[in-house]
């Protein structure tokens, strides 16, 4: 069953789907959802240097789409988010979310998925990519 959760103004997003995850026992699950946004960092991963290169933005945006995946990483969930957001001129601007406050309000759509999942390091791409958890 699908879970629909609203976050307020002044909400952090991936901190919200971190305690909705605990509180709802979600395994994993995948995530969409649109809004409004005030503060918000959005990382590129440079695969050359393995590392994020991160923007900060402190203005008001539309969040366009926010996308994402839960899984679990040393018992604690982690929800792998990207986004799109454009601002006032409807300049877009996208990519990994670290942080995004709720300038407005976000409405998120959850669907949680039957196999739980965790991720593991990638030693050629520096990443911990999504995998399976088999019982």
């Amino acid at each position: 069953m699908q879970h629909v959760l609203t976050l307020p103004r002044g909400a952090e997003v991936i901190s919200e789907l971190n305690k909705y995850a605990i509180q709802y026992s979600l395994g994993s699950a995948w995530v969409n959802g649109l809004g409004g946004a005030s503060d918000v960092i959005l990382g590129f991963y440079d695969i050359k240097t393995k590392q994020y290169i991160w923007k900060q933005y402190n203005e008001a945006l539309e969040i366009v789409n926010i996308t994402g995946n839960l899984s679990w990483v040393d018992g604690k969930p982690h929800w792998h988010m990207h986004a799109v957001l454009s601002d006032k001129t409807m300049k877009t601007y996208g990519g990994h979310v670290k942080v995004i406050r709720v300038g407005l309000a976000c409405e998120l759509l959850i669907s949680p998925l039957e196999q739980k999942f965790t991720r593991i390091p990638d030693e050629k791409t520096g990443l911990k990519l999504l995998s399976p958890v088999y019982s």
